[in-house]
């Protein structure tokens, strides 16, 4: 039309046949999101509300009453569960070896506070003695014990999950909204970015690893074993947590809006450059900002006005430090539209990025580790005294 090569008439027909197409498609996404949501709210108990809900709204009564009966059951059990376990924690019995009736009493003072070999749980000691592909048995120890603490802290569960529930509230309202029709050359950008943003929540720990040890910390001071193996295995542990989440949320935009092969695998490339530079960021921040932690949550105890600015100032520069890795991107873009030359860059450029960070990592960790080692009784003094 610009070019004067079709009528005006003509170039309203032609917006009205893409209008129409938009909204086909739309219209069939919806569809598709509609049948995998529905068969996950039935296959997985947390979808047994909603799946309730609608089930009596249109009524089919039965399958809103399994619901309700299935959502019951599961309460009643957890609960009798956590009413047994805290009896026998009371009482000094507590043991997983326990498989039910009455917790038994014992005498008073003849129950041991220290585990011992015996009682020491088969699955824990072959979890805490197994190693991660690529790493020594030191900085495999380390990893481990790591995501044993995780795993028992509420504060870093909230911490990784947080920022996946509000993804997928922001892309189901992208696939239900209005906005969902964005061009081809913003697709690899639009994953990238929910990438990045899944792993802002192990980020956030890797800035004050140590915080979140508490006095825990003083162990891995007290091991027989070299700094720069600190460093590597927190960071490792975080690893596959945010790499997972990270690779699930690129998965499921891959469903809903598919991208070209080649940008799909340049686009994991591009988060694992991204996990390699927070961890160097982030062991410098706890390195030189240790935060002391309240138990139970997210809450630093005494935070200075520097370490929050500083922390601040790096959640809101963050993005920037995602900007050139995209550069590949719009090189591949800028030769396709004037040269018509199809040619992988973001791909190969994407690799590049990521080995070249590897081989950074393995010469900064080394500084790191020396930096960690002479201002490890400050970490400690600062990560330790919650009361203060």
């Amino acid at each position: 039309f610009q070019n004067n090569e079709i009528s005006k008439d003509q170039f309203d027909d032609g917006k009205a046949i893409i209008a129409e197409l938009r909204q086909a498609r739309r219209a069939e996404q919806i569809a598709i999101a509609s049948k995998w949501a529905r068969l996950v709210n039935t296959v997985l108990p947390v979808g047994w509300l909603p799946q309730g809900i609608e089930s009596w709204d249109a009524g089919h009564w039965p399958q809103a009453l399994a619901c309700l009966l299935g959502m019951l059951s599961i309460a009643t059990w957890s609960l009798s569960r956590s009413y047994l376990t805290t009896l026998r924690i009371y009482r000094g019995s507590f043991s997983r070896a326990w498989t039910g009736g009455s917790p038994p009493l014992t005498p008073a003072g003849s129950q041991d506070l220290l585990p011992t070999a015996a009682s020491t749980p088969a699955r824990v000691e072959s979890f805490m003695f197994r190693s991660m592909p690529g790493l020594s048995e030191h900085q495999s120890a380390v990893a481990m014990a790591t995501l044993k603490s995780l795993g028992r802290a509420p504060e870093a569960k909230l911490a990784i999950f947080f920022p996946a529930v509000i993804l997928a509230i922001l892309t189901g309202s992208s696939v239900f909204g209005s906005g969902w029709g964005m061009g081809t050359k913003w697709q690899a950008v639009t994953a990238m970015g929910a990438g990045f943003f899944v792993m802002m929540g192990a980020t956030q720990l890797i800035q004050n690893q140590f915080g979140f040890d508490r006095d825990g910390f003083r162990y891995f001071l007290l091991a027989p074993i070299r700094a720069r193996d600190i460093l590597i295995g927190k960071n490792a542990a975080l690893a596959p947590l945010a790499m997972l989440m990270s690779l699930v949320a690129i998965i499921v935009l891959q469903i809903f809006k598919p991208l070209p092969f080649t940008h799909f695998l340049a686009t994991f490339c591009q988060l694992g450059t991204v996990f390699l530079v927070a961890c160097l960021v982030g062991n410098l921040m706890a390195i030189y900002v240790p935060l002391a932690m309240k138990s139970g949550s997210l809450k630093p105890v005494n935070l200075k006005f520097s370490a929050a600015i500083l922390q601040m100032l790096i959640f809101i520069l963050a993005p920037l430090g995602i900007a050139p890795s995209l550069l590949p991107l719009v090189l591949e873009f800028t030769l396709e539209w004037i040269y018509e030359i199809r040619f992988p860059f973001y791909l190969v450029g994407s690799i590049t990025y990521l080995l070249t960070m590897i081989v950074v990592y393995r010469y900064v960790i080394e500084w790191q580790g020396n930096k960690l080692y002479q201002r490890r009784h400050k970490i400690l003094d600062s990560v330790t005294n919650v009361n203060q």
